[in-house]
């Protein structure tokens, strides 16, 4: 949060100490909906290739139980080796 200027430095934690009030299924910007990195063993290479199929789920509104409601823009951030390397994406959904 603190990288992408979403909260000031130092204050990032706050996010999800707030029992999900920000960054939960229904808060104000929320992420990792699947369960983020951890719940998938953070595979090195592999991590990046599931945020965006994540996102892509989510854009689709194919996410199920943890679908985002109205979802319409998805950032995707990866930091590789000794955060020598970052991409970041933004996607956005087709409008019908």
């Amino acid at each position: 949060f603190e990288a992408l200027d979403l909260s000031p430095p130092g204050q990032g934690w706050t996010w999800a100490n707030d029992g999900g009030a920000k960054i939960g299924l229904d808060g104000a910007m929320p992420i990792s909906a699947f369960g983020g990195l951890k719940s998938r063993g953070n595979p090195s290479g592999a991590a990046g290739i599931y945020q965006a199929v994540e996102s892509l789920r989510q854009l689709r509104g194919e996410a199920g139980a943890n679908q985002v409601v109205g979802a319409k823009t998805a950032l995707i951030q990866n930091i590789g080796g000794l955060g020598s390397t970052v991409t970041t994406h933004i996607l956005r959904a087709f409008a019908d």
